[in-house]
């Protein structure tokens, strides 16, 4: 309900210099913004609406207020109907099975790809057998000794066993 100073002389009472100016009080601002009353209380916190003011601890707001701060009043309700603008269910279900095509599509194209994919890692493989043997035809044979610079190995010994060179020779007669 909208209020003028001639309308109504209760708490609404208007400021001395501007007669006739309308008053909305937090619920009516909150129902013609098409808001809660709690965010038009922020707003009133924030500092958003200039020229409310509080009569008797009741907080009236003027329109021009309002409007000052960017909100539309009583805007029209969207028409009734699906929410977001939703099409009817058969137009739904005819967009999900061209959606299930296309998927359809995506998974034959990549398992196609995946077939293709392992033919070509399997003729990397015989490849690089095949590199593997011809390098092993390359390479010259084992070596004779140990390569230069290691220490010939030695046959394993038992513990406290001398080297064949320690053992005395016989006595000759």
């Amino acid at each position: 309900m909208v209020s003028t100073e001639h309308a109504r002389g209760d708490a609404r009472e208007q400021p001395a210099g501007r007669p006739g100016r309308p008053l909305l009080t937090i619920t009516e601002a909150a129902q013609a913004a098409g808001k809660d009353r709690r965010t038009v209380r922020r707003w009133l916190e924030d500092g958003r609406l200039d020229g409310a003011h509080q009569i008797d601890g009741r907080w009236v707001i003027p329109v021009e207020s309002l409007i000052g701060a960017g909100v539309h009043l009583h805007r029209p309700k969207p028409p009734a109907g699906p929410p977001g603008g939703q099409r009817s269910t058969s137009g739904v279900i005819d967009t999900l099975r061209e959606e299930l095509a296309a998927a359809q599509a995506r998974a034959k194209d990549a398992e196609v790809r995946a077939r293709i994919a392992e033919a070509l890692a399997e003729e990397r493989r015989r490849a690089l057998d095949d590199l593997r043997v011809a390098l092993r035809a390359l390479a010259p044979g084992p070596p004779d000794g140990p390569p230069a610079g290691l220490p010939k190995e030695t046959p394993p010994t038992m513990p406290g066993a001398r080297p064949r060179w320690w053992r005395r020779k016989a006595p000759t007669p």
